[in-house]
């Protein structure tokens, strides 16, 4: 199904941007409003909304309430995946997601779907951002306590395992979207390369150094960036502020 409109639930409201990672604030919505969606657009691990408009706004189902869904002739799915605990008792599987994220704060892994303590394997405490440690989702899932879960594989230990998933724990660990600019936070700096490969080193960049972005470009499962001389970086959040 595809939503065509929406009503902001927000008792604060909402805000419509002028990019798809809300930035560039355009206007301040009331709550009751009811506004035209053109199309629902997946960002990293959420999902946001184009309007008529062609602005951007949340697709977070705590602030706005579909009103008007138009039914596809196929009957397909939303485009905004749900997560509907099972009645079964039995994980309810969902398609693969694989995905780069790092921890927001504490998480904790489990050996299993089955979030008990005997399978708790390994917590994550909340650490500062550049220290944030790093996941491969596999896939995503509904677990027999109705929680929707990853399985991950912690990127530094190979580590393999299950945790909560959701905005509230993780975030996409790579810019994604358009940046013109950024400021480097690693305190070993970060280096430029010839190649999108991140070979061909042509120089180090310091911290809190500033460069300019030319795009951002998908390189398998994380992404780097380009930037105005040509050369490439890393576009990992660890790394570089935009």
């Amino acid at each position: 199904a595809k939503v065509t409109r929406i009503k902001v639930i927000n008792p604060k409201g909402i805000n419509e941007y002028g990019k798809v990672n809300l930035t560039s604030k355009k206007r301040h919505v009331k709550k009751n409003a009811s506004l035209s969606v053109r199309k629902v657009v997946n960002y990293g691990l959420s999902y946001r909304m184009q309007l008529t408009n062609g602005r951007y706004i949340t697709a977070n189902k705590k602030l706005i309430l579909a009103t008007k869904i138009k039914k596809s002739s196929q009957n397909t799915r939303s485009s905004v995946p749900i997560s509907t605990p099972t009645v079964s008792g039995k994980p309810v599987k969902k398609a693969s997601h694989r995905s780069i994220v790092y921890a927001l704060t504490t998480v904790k892994l489990y050996r299993s779907s089955n979030f008990t303590k005997s399978n708790l394997t390994k917590t994550y405490k909340k650490r500062a951002r550049i220290n944030r440690p790093m996941f491969l989702v596999i896939s995503q899932q509904t677990n027999k306590q109705g929680h929707a879960i990853y399985r991950v594989k912690d990127i530094n230990s190979g580590k393999t395992g299950y945790t909560l998933s959701g905005s509230k724990y993780f975030a996409p660990a790579y810019y994604s979207a358009k940046v013109t600019r950024i400021k480097v936070i690693n305190p070993k700096g970060i280096n430029e390369y010839g190649k999108v490969n991140l070979t061909s080193k042509k120089r180090h960049v310091k911290k809190n150094a500033s460069l300019s972005v030319r795009k951002v470009v998908n390189y398998g499962l994380s992404y780097r960036m380009q930037l105005t001389n040509g050369r490439y970086i890393t576009a990992n959040k660890k790394l570089i502020l935009a």
